[in-house]
């Protein structure tokens, strides 16, 4: 059969109309599929629970040591710690019965603990050493109690010691106090500039007490009790990085986006398998930003950010693509169900609703690898401090990473602290950790 050109013209014409219309049905059909949630439900945990702590000048907070301050400090001192302040109270630990000398005796010594915080912790832990906080019987004791009845108590004593040391009535203060207590202590025990004198104390058992307060006010002002919370430095950096361009990569970040989009980061990455046993440690909506529920995998799917902090800049979210790419873990027992678990890929847009793009998020859903600590010029790495401990645990929980094989350039932004970690950070937390008495920076999920 034989075409004229007009002919030909006409069947192209007709097949171009046909196919535009297949397309634009497919498109209509997949946008019919898809599903629109507002970021209240995709993220009302985070928008409710998270906390953004500031970095606290302890030297101000010497200022605000007020005689009210010092009567509730007396009045609410642990009692269990009492035999490790007898230069505080060599008399009596009654407020009622304390003479006015001695008032004003203890409220310097107060006055001093707090003013070492700012920028001599070394000085802190010498003058404890000095004035008897830590001894062989008192870690004798303690060992002992460990040992009989576990360490709640001791680690109890300890981090309410820290939390009558910082005192405030507004709470927000105060946990930003004890963040900004965590964060001293941390850089103590772990930067090379003071990791000698804390390698020195530590080496000998009669300062382990001491040692325990140091490692208590670490681990919960961080971890346990901190897990959700952000530092604002930690934002405030991650935000010069994005603006120079680079992707921040969160490293087992789940679904903890939300404080970033936040604070104007559109180019996000994280790794994390999304364990079904542990969605108390994620958003609400973690199944929904994994994989949507249609057959198409929910392309198209929305998240609107309504909430009061986003609203006025009218950002959307919008699966762009969805790829599995086998299976991560096979019929796990999770609520006496056997759940498989895939190893997969979403990415999302984050745009303008008016559809302009400002960058994308990208959810790998997989175990994190050794490579994925290698410095990239385009990249820069996050982890919150409760998995930070299992690239560093030297024990049987170590996701399979080995610190030592970290390149000298690394740095590593971790969510609670107030500043990256680096290489030699790295090491000597390492060190620690393959010493006899490692610290317990570990992870809620562990100690719960």
């Amino acid at each position: 059969m034989k075409f004229s050109k007009s002919g030909v013209g006409r069947l192209l014409t007709v097949t171009i109309i046909f196919f535009t219309i297949m397309i634009f049905m497919s498109k209509t059909a997949s946008a019919s599929n898809s599903v629109s949630k507002k970021s209240e439900e995709v993220f009302a945990k985070w928008i409710t629970t998270q906390k953004i702590r500031e970095d606290v000048n302890f030297n101000e907070l010497v200022k605000k040591t007020y005689p009210q301050f010092i009567e509730h400090f007396v009045r609410h001192i642990p009692p269990g710690i009492l035999p490790q302040l007898t230069f505080m109270f060599p008399r009596t630990s009654l407020y009622s019965d304390m003479k006015e000398d001695e008032i004003k005796t203890l409220t310097s010594q107060v006055k001093t603990l707090q003013g070492f915080l700012e920028n001599n912790v070394p000085g802190f832990v010498d003058f404890l050493i000095k004035n008897k906080f830590t001894s062989a019987g008192i870690n004798f004791r303690e060992e002992k109690e460990i040992s009989e009845y576990g360490g709640t108590n001791i680690n109890t004593k300890y981090r309410l010691f820290a939390e009558t040391l910082l005192h405030s009535e507004d709470f927000d203060e105060l946990d930003s106090n004890l963040n900004s207590i965590a964060n001293r202590f941390f850089e103590y025990c772990f930067y090379p500039d003071t990791f000698k004198h804390f390698e020195k104390v530590v080496s000998s058992e009669n300062n382990h007490p001491l040692v325990r307060l140091l490692y208590e006010v670490i681990w919960y002002y961080l971890a346990r009790g901190e897990w959700k919370s952000w530092h604002r430095n930690t934002l405030d950096n991650l935000k010069k990085e994005y603006d120079s361009g680079k992707e921040i990569v969160y490293i087992a970040g789940g679904d903890d986006i939300f404080q970033l989009i936040s604070n104007g980061i559109y180019r996000i990455r994280n790794i994390d398998p999304i364990y079904p046993t542990q969605t108390r440690y994620y958003a609400e909506g973690w199944d929904f930003l994994a994989v949507g529920k249609d057959g198409g995998h929910g392309l198209n799917d929305r998240i609107v950010f309504t909430d009061k902090v986003n609203v006025a800049r009218k950002i959307v979210m919008r699966r762009l693509s969805y790829h599995k790419q086998g299976v991560l873990l096979r019929t796990e027992h999770i609520k006496g169900e056997r759940v498989t678990v895939p190893r997969s890929i979403t990415v999302w847009s984050i745009e303008e609703k008016n559809g302009r793009q400002l960058g994308t998020y990208t959810l790998e859903r997989r175990f994190v690898e050794q490579d994925d600590f290698k410095p990239d010029p385009e990249r820069a790495l996050l982890m919150s401090f409760n998995e930070f401990y299992f690239i560093m645990t030297t024990d049987e929980s170590n996701w399979g990473i080995d610190p030592h094989l970290f390149d000298k350039d690394l740095a590593l932004h971790i969510k609670q602290l107030r500043a990256p970690v680096n290489h030699s950070v790295l090491m000597n937390i390492r060190k620690i950790q393959e010493s006899d008495f490692p610290n317990r920076f570990g992870s809620s999920v562990v100690n719960d």
